[in-house]
């Protein structure tokens, strides 16, 4: 098997080792009689965190997020506000 770095890999070593390169994290070209056919990228990954930190908080939730409910609870809150009390 060629490592990375080397001009590519032919089409039998992708066939044969498919899994081996499809999960290193480089790109891999591939040859076909000394031509390149074909560029595999890694995908870009997801930074690591907490997701909820970069939300886009939307209008309607913003308008309220800062109100108190003084204690009650959601079942109460949500029929008060379905009657417009």
């Amino acid at each position: 098997m060629q490592v990375p770095g080397m001009s590519g890999i032919t089409i039998r070593e992708l066939h044969e080792h498919t899994e081996d390169w499809v999960r290193r994290d480089v790109a891999v070209r591939t040859l076909d009689q000394g031509k390149v056919i074909a560029i595999l990228t890694p995908v870009p990954r997801k930074p690591q965190g907490n997701p909820f930190l970069n939300r886009k908080i939307l209008p309607g939730y913003a308008a309220i997020m800062h109100k108190s409910y003084d204690g009650k609870d959601s079942t109460q809150i949500i029929s008060e506000d379905r009657d417009g009390r």
